[in-house]
């Protein structure tokens, strides 16, 4: 067995072998153990149990990210979905070298030098730091990103104890460099020399004592012994590492102002000496018991530091001014000497933040589009934890006030945090169903077949496969849809130098073959935040491609199919865009046609931002000098009084029926007048147009017991006629529909049909067959339209309200959404209407509304609304509803909270 040096002794050891002393019974080992399998992603076969966010975090809203796991435990991870992967196993005993914890407070305080985090025991609440911690004890596996440690002079390492910390997977080192102005630290050049040699990005680090000199004194110092910076991609950015007065008073006695004047006054002397920001690390207790919880430093990197007892629990609530931080110290000791950390992002990204780039963030890793994952033709979402749990959204392909757009979650996995990258990629091995890749941080790339199926045993996915390595060369990774053309699946990646490369898909998900030869299509793409593969968004038949900059500004590219693939770039704006954003493109997500995007806050708030900017059909609501008060329902007649002038027909609370005759003028209606009493009779009163084929049109009354009359229009009012024969009774059992509406000539056979829509949302059409009389109904028997209708919704029609001909239909739901229902000219199930198109929100301030027909005259549909004050509004009609323009809604819609639970 290896033997252990306490750490104490350490600086004793060095200062024996410097002056030539013989010391004996001192066998240096560095201790580590290799990753082996710990962390493997593992399925949860038919699991229905859900994620819960950290103890403190707010409880996420039904049917966002579900809390609390089910009673059934997840299994413990596996060989499946992912194998074991093929990189170099970690090194035997022989090899490795064991390290002691580091010394007592005391102790260090003797010395007068003091690790990075080594006050953090002693005084922070929120932390549970244990010494010599193994990496087995760490509870929820370990934290995504990339792999690194902090050392201090209480480390003696050796180069090939260097190359053997890099063979474990460590990435990065910061190295502690100065303590004050009378500290040095013996070790630091051979550890940033030699670290560096074995391959990791090294940086320096200075431990403050604000009470002992200026921030720029030290500032000085630290630069001065060892602590600047280079821009070659290999180099971090000086820390600060300021915390808990290992001397006496927490805060250095200083107060929360000077603090911060202090803490400026190092962080713009670096800056000035470097051309850098220094990162600062600490804690969050510390900072806000001495600085205030000042947030003047969010431009500068935050190495946040906590201890949690379990690691699925990250980082905790930062100080702040920070929405995210760069790296996270998670724990004293480890697989590597000593603080474990681990750098939030890609190695891409931490080569790009070395090099003070733009870092590009994969931003659609935490919550992705996956296509049709469970065979129901909506498309999914899937979303990671930081515990690395893995949960299935089914889509359900409607976002109104009704409806989110998904359903609860399902876990269909475990262990995925091993992966920095998780791409849907459409469907890449050719059998028709949507596929996975997934991302190490060692660059393999790992390819999981769908199976298009969902529950009862099935995950979604297939054992993954290893389908190549090297993918850590790109920041991000695309899925592009069929780019090319070819009817395959493409990937894009792009590179931190901001060159763009196709990945031509192969159809054949094997090992190094699932890709054609990588082509460099573009550069200068590192402009762009997240670059998103949105699907056919200008609707030419080809993919498009949408980036996002941090400042929220966006631009198109629409796909082309022949090199370079796209077109050039054209200006879109994103409603509401902030840097600290993420973004998953779902596709068609509300079931319109147009491909959408979803957009996470930071506060974990979930986004819905509608493809295309849809014209709402109408003009802005004008006020007309009637008031209809105690009207119960607003009837759009047609030409009752036989005049060639569309007129309304209203209900009132007391019975009265009033007919309102068009005008065709600024006023819109003449004088109101009474042509029936007693309809109270009728729970919904109903226009069809012609309805039994004399060319005067018609209307319906559907009393509470579900019986159906039919009122033959007469084309006349006045003179004791009323505009109506009298009712025949037509039907019965109509009171199963919570909604009924008249939809024109739908099915385009020159007769006028019928809609209903029942409680539960399921859609039935009656093709009218213009004729009802005592002795015909009027209808044929019915055919389902769809399900999803929004039970409840009013259902206002029949006209064509888009211009093209087709009579079309417009719902409006509780809430106050409206959407038109683009009909198709005829009748086939769900296919009767082309798409759905957000026309309109807050329309529930109206009591009653109605598509009236052409009332002014210009040769397009109208709506009247009326509100519960009798206020009647007029909305012409602009012939245009649903018509698109590539882009993106003008407005987000947030369909659900808590989703900061995925990192």
């Amino acid at each position: 067995m290896p033997r252990r040096i306490p750490r104490a002794l350490l600086p004793l050891l060095v200062g024996a072998l410097a002056t030539g002393l013989t010391v004996t019974g001192a066998a240096p080992a560095l201790a580590t153990s290799g990753p082996g399998s710990a962390g493997e992603p593992a399925t949860t076969q038919g699991s229905a149990a859900t994620a819960t966010p950290e103890s403190g975090a707010p409880e996420p809203t039904a049917p966002t990210p579900e809390p609390t796991p089910s009673a059934t435990g997840t299994p413990s991870p596996s060989a499946s979905p992912a194998p074991a992967p093929t990189t170099s196993p970690a090194p035997s005993a022989s090899s490795q070298v064991e390290i002691a914890e580091d010394p007592s407070l005391a102790t260090q305080n003797a010395a007068r030098n003091h690790a990075m985090g080594s006050t953090i025991a002693a005084n922070d609440p929120n932390s549970s730091a244990k010494s010599a911690r193994g990496l087995s004890s760490f509870a929820g596996g370990l934290p995504p990103g990339v792999p690194g440690l902090d050392v201090s002079g209480w480390q003696v390492l050796t180069a090939a104890n260097w190359r053997t910390i890099a063979a474990n997977g460590a990435k990065f080192v910061y190295v502690k460099a100065t303590e004050s102005t009378d500290y040095k630290s013996s070790q630091f050049a051979e550890q940033y020399n030699d670290s560096y040699a074995a391959g990791l990005i090294h940086g320096a680090y200075h431990f403050a004592t604000p009470n002992t000199s200026s921030g720029a004194t030290q500032a000085n110092y630290f630069v001065n012994n060892g602590g600047g910076w280079s821009a070659d991609g290999r180099t971090l950015p000086p820390l600060l590492d300021i915390e808990y007065n290992p001397y006496g008073a927490t805060c250095y006695g200083l107060s929360a102002a000077e603090m911060v004047s202090w803490i400026r006054d190092f962080s713009n002397t670096i800056l000035a000496r470097t051309g850098r920001l220094p990162a600062i690390y600490s804690t969050t207790d510390w900072w806000t018991r001495c600085t205030g919880n000042n947030p003047g430093f969010g431009a500068n990197p935050l190495f946040i530091a906590r201890y949690p007892s379990n690691i699925s629990s990250g980082a905790g609530t930062l100080p702040a001014g920070w929405s995210n931080y760069s790296i996270w110290q998670y724990a004293s000791s480890g697989i590597f000497p000593g603080d474990q950390d681990t750098f939030n992002g890609t190695l891409a990204n931490l080569q790009q933040f070395a090099s003070n780039g733009p870092i590009v963030e994969p931003m659609a890793a935490p919550v992705i589009g996956v296509g049709d994952f469970n065979g129901d033709g909506k498309p999914d979402l899937i979303g990671r934890r930081s515990n690395g749990a893995l949960l299935f959204y089914a889509g359900t392909g409607s976002v109104t006030g009704m409806s989110t757009g998904y359903q609860s979650a399902q876990q269909i996995g475990t262990g995925w945090g091993v992966y920095d990258a998780l791409v849907g990629t459409g469907d890449l091995n050719g059998d028709g169903k949507p596929d996975l890749l997934a991302r190490r941080t060692n660059g393999t790339l790992w390819f999981y077949a769908g199976t298009g199926r969902v529950g009862g045993g099935s995950e979604g996915y297939a054992a993954a496969v290893q389908v190549g390595s090297g993918y850590d060369q790109y920041s991000q990774l695309v899925g592009a849809g069929d780019f090319t053309g070819d009817g395959k699946a493409d990937v894009l990646g792009v590179k931190p130098d901001g060159t763009l490369w196709l990945l031509p898909g192969t159809g054949r998900a094997v090992a190094n073959g699932i890709f054609g030869t990588p082509t460099q299509i573009g550069s200068s793409w590192n402009t762009w935040k997240v670059l998103l593969g949105v699907g056919d968004l200008d609707r030419d038949g080809k993919p498009d491609l949408v980036g996002i900059r941090a400042d929220g500004t966006a631009g198109f590219y629409s796909g082309t199919w022949s090199a370079p693939y796209y077109k050039v770039a054209v200006p879109i704006t994103i409603p509401g865009v902030s840097s600290t954003d993420v973004f998953a493109a779902p596709g068609d997500f509300d079931g319109d046609g147009i491909p959408d995007l979803l957009d996470r806050t930071v506060s974990g708030e979930l986004r819905f931002i509608g493809g295309g900017q849809i014209a709402e059909g109408y003009a802005a609501g004008r006020v007309l000098s009637q008031n209809w008060a105690s009207t119960s329902q607003v009837i759009p007649a047609g030409d009752i009084d036989g005049d060639g002038k569309p007129d309304v027909l209203t209900t009132g609370t007391d019975g009265s029926l009033y007919l309102h005759p068009g005008t065709r003028t600024s006023t819109v209606f003449g004088a109101s007048v009474k042509i029936g009493s007693n309809w109270t009779v009728y729970s919904r009163v109903v226009a069809t147009g012609d309805f039994n084929g004399d060319k005067k049109p018609d209307f319906l009354g559907i009393r509470p017991d579900g019986t159906l009359w039919f009122y033959a229009g007469t084309g006349k009012v006045g003179s004791g006629d009323e505009g109506y024969a009298k009712a025949v009774q037509i039907g019965h059992g109509w009171n199963v529909y919570s909604s009924i509406v008249g939809v024109g000539d739908l099915n385009g056979d020159g007769k006028n049909d019928l809609v209903a829509v029942r409680p539960d949302g399921v859609a039935m059409f009656y093709a009218g067959t213009g004729i009802a009389d005592a002795t015909h109904e009027g209808y044929k028997p019915a055919v389902q339209l769809g399900t999803g209708w929004n039970g409840g919704a009013d259902l206002i029609g029949p006209k064509d309200f888009s211009g093209d001909g087709k009579a079309d239909l417009i719902t409006r739901t509780p809430d106050g959404t409206v959407t038109l229902k683009l009909g198709t000219g005829t009748v086939n199930g769900a296919k009767t209407f082309s798409r759905n198109a957000l026309i309109g929100r807050g329309w529930s301030i109206f009591s009653s509304v109605a598509g009236v027909g052409d009332l002014d005259g210009d040769g397009k549909n109208d709506l009247v609304a009326v509100r519960p004050d009798g206020t009647v509004y007029f909305y012409s009609g602009t012939g245009d509803a649903g018509a698109v323009t590539t882009g993106y809604a003008k407005a987000a819609v947030a369909i659900g909270r808590g989703w900061d639970i995925f990192r």
